[in-house]
């Protein structure tokens, strides 16, 4: 079989944590059908959440797969040329600059536009291959995997004032998915990566 390269979007704290090394694993919500079984898109087989094959269903990739990290960027300039179009381009996260090229068949937006919800592929500067793949719930992660999750650290106790990262990832989870998402308890996809 051969391996697949997708696009995952990152907001610009995580691509932080990615680019320094502290993100090695991310977390995704797990798409669960009717009798809590769970399948691949455009597949019709299905899974238990339990089955030792339900990682088979996850979208985002298997192991040795390849995601492009999708990120804010700005346009700043761009030039058209005969072989195409070349456009200077702003990394929100940590503000690199680059030039990239554009094939002519993609439509661009325009000069100054902050592209929210990523970049094109041809604009992703960082590749991701995935190591390992699981499906747990997410209250069940360790305090090492939290950690491995890239987040900031809260800080937990009036007496004891020590960090916690589990604590850190909640809060995300919660400003990401809304006040009290995460002691919902959903299942996630546990996605192990390593930068490439």
């Amino acid at each position: 079989m051969t391996n697949k390269e997708k696009p995952i979007s990152f907001s610009a704290p995580m691509v932080r944590a990615i680019l320094d090394g502290r993100k090695t694993q991310t977390r995704r919500c797990v798409k669960i059908l009717d009798g809590g079984l769970v399948k691949y898109p455009g597949s019709s087989e299905r899974w238990c959440l339990d089955d030792v094959n339900v990682v088979l269903a996850c979208s985002h990739g298997q192991p040795g797969d390849r995601l492009w990290v999708r990120e804010r960027i700005r346009i700043l300039n761009r030039t058209s040329r005969l072989d195409g179009v070349e456009c200077k381009v702003r990394y929100e996260a940590d503000g690199e600059i680059r030039v990239v090229e554009y094939p002519s068949r993609l439509a661009l937006a325009r000069v100054g536009t902050c592209m929210p919800n990523g970049c094109y592929r041809e604009a992703s500067r960082i590749v991701l291959e995935i190591v390992s793949v699981r499906v747990e719930h997410l209250c069940d992660i360790s305090e090492e995997d939290a950690r491995a999750e890239g987040v900031d650290p809260s800080i937990v106790g009036e007496k004891w004032n020590f960090l916690e990262y589990r604590a850190g990832l909640e809060t995300l989870w919660n400003e990401i998915y809304g006040a009290g998402s995460f002691r919902k308890n959903p299942w996630v996809w546990v996605i192990e990566f390593r930068r490439i």
